[in-house]
């Protein structure tokens, strides 16, 4: 029975912190409510009121859960620059290279971060160059190449957080920018590389002395107790806050989307926008912010 599919989805999404299996019932809190309310409705129709109940005590459950992304943070008036980051898995198998081209003509971010960037993908976003002089890149031949523009004058370099995967890192105009992807976590193993990544990006946000952003496919949600971590580590807030559930992954396929790509900051940076971008070919959506800092 589909409410007894939800209960042990639930169940299992409760030990997400010790199991790579269970973690991934984490991710779907908000497909959890749609079900509970269509099968509050029936219940309610046919007047089975202890189902009734029980989908109403899962539902507030998953609500509390996804509501406050609904919320505004409190504004923070200490801020004096601004910035449009953009951030995007541009995905090594997407041959629409042109379609990310014309997304960042449309866009016009200040930053630009990528990730599952290889050397086909360097050479089709090299056109970026002309706008975009400052390049911090480490391309693979594997899912876990990164790339960085920006038309802001910076120093960048790559970075090596929590193992061997680099991340972009750019320091501009008071801001420091790091574009990062951990691995999927669709193993033991891989579950705990990435949960080392996560950690060692807690660690570095937290030594910052500045205001500092974080971005990319982090392989994981904000109900994933991982993603909890790192904010509370990090001394972190997600920028989702006040802009709703912005689900980015999978494009291709609605009823399963769920956010795993994010933008986390700092104290001292205020969100003004944050958008979920149309698809340009990946399996992920860009995600668009727009900061005060």
């Amino acid at each position: 029975m589909p409410l007894f599919a939800i209960i042990v989805a639930m169940a299992l999404a409760g030990a997400g912190r010790w199991w790579w299996f269970a973690e991934l019932f984490c991710h779907f809190r908000a497909q959890y409510l749609a079900g509970l309310l269509v099968l509050a409705i029936g219940f309610a129709l046919g007047r089975k009121w202890r189902w009734l109940g029980a989908c109403a005590v899962l539902a507030l459950w998953n609500a509390t859960l996804i509501t406050p992304a609904f919320v505004p943070p409190a504004s923070d008036p200490v801020a004096r620059r601004h910035a449009r980051i953009l951030f995007l898995n541009v995905e090594k198998r997407n041959a629409d290279h042109a379609a990310v081209l014309r997304l960042v003509d449309e866009v016009d971010p200040d930053v630009a971060c990528f990730v599952e960037v290889d050397p086909v993908w360097m050479r089709a976003l090299l056109p970026l160059m002309a706008r975009y002089p400052d390049v911090c890149t480490r391309t693979r031949g594997d899912a876990f190449g990164v790339a960085a523009f920006s038309r802001l004058p910076c120093t960048s370099e790559i970075v090596f957080l929590g193992g061997e995967l680099p991340s972009t890192l750019m320091r501009l105009d008071g801001l420091t920018i790091v574009g990062t992807h951990p691995v999927p976590p669709m193993s033991a193993d891989h579950f705990r590389w990435r949960n080392d990544q996560l950690r060692e990006l807690a660690r570095f946000a937290a030594a910052q002395g500045g205001p500092t952003i974080i971005g990319g496919d982090f392989n994981c949600t904000p109900w994933s107790p991982m993603f909890t971590d790192l904010l509370r580590d990090g001394l972190l807030h997600d920028s989702r806050r006040g802009f709703g559930n912005q689900a980015s992954w999978p494009s291709f396929f609605p009823p399963l989307w769920i956010p795993i790509d994010h933008c986390v900051h700092s104290a001292g940076i205020a969100v003004d926008r944050r958008a979920i971008g149309r698809r340009v070919g990946s399996d992920h959506h860009p995600v668009i912010v727009d900061i005060r800092y």
